[in-house]
């Protein structure tokens, strides 16, 4: 079921409405009104949905159609990540230059998603279904455990960790940026694979 993952203390489900549109207009949903960090939001299959000039907050979220976040938005995002294929539409994420900040206070479950840039923060473990590539860097907040179970990470740009990341089997961590500088801080890691030209620099020890 597309809805077995969603956590359902939100206070309501909001339905992204139009075929294309902003995500922050409040008659864009229904019930009408911009998602909060209360809410859950569906996007259906067959929707394209833009953050666009405002930053956005949600509870849980499924995506079944198109989210964007145009030029350097934010999305907060409280509770879980859930992406969904539907009909003939592949559930997308197209993150553009913008931010996704997990920052509930609980237990969080991410979908397979490429990133321009992640925090992890609030509290709790993160943990994530597959795994992704991040275009620059990604955060990991003190009190916040990543679980990055037994899945590949791509990384383009920095590492910055104060809490606790975790693997497992064959799950790698790929600095792979070509051209620019990446730093690297301490961290567990059970295996680290280091590409491309730009220099790599760690900032603390690793745990391999």
């Amino acid at each position: 079921s597309k809805f077995s993952r969603w956590t359902f203390s939100s206070t309501k489900v909001r339905r992204f409405v139009p075929a294309n549109g902003n995500w922050n207009v409040s008659t864009n949903w229904n019930p009408i009104g911009i998602p909060t960090n209360a809410d859950s939001a569906f996007i259906a299959d067959g929707k394209f949905c833009t953050i666009i000039n405002e930053n956005a907050e949600v509870g849980s979220l499924n995506i079944e159609g198109t989210l964007t976040i145009d030029d350097s938005e934010t999305l907060h995002v409280a509770k879980n990540w859930i992406r969904t294929s539907g009909g003939a539409t592949t559930s997308e994420f197209i993150p553009a230059t913008g931010v996704v900040i997990f920052d509930g206070d609980n237990d969080q479950l991410i979908d397979a998603t490429d990133f321009y840039l992640l925090r992890l923060s609030g509290s709790g473990v993160k943990t994530v279904t597959e795994g992704f590539s991040i275009t620059k860097y990604i955060t990991i907040d003190a009190n916040v455990t990543f679980a990055g179970q037994t899945f590949d990470f791509i990384i383009g740009g920095n590492w910055l960790n104060n809490g606790t990341f975790t693997s497992s089997g064959a799950s790698k961590v790929i600095f792979n940026n070509a051209n620019l500088a990446q730093t690297i801080s301490s961290s567990q890691f059970n295996h680290i694979v280091f590409e491309g030209g730009g220099i790599k620099t760690a900032t603390g020890n690793f745990d391999v």
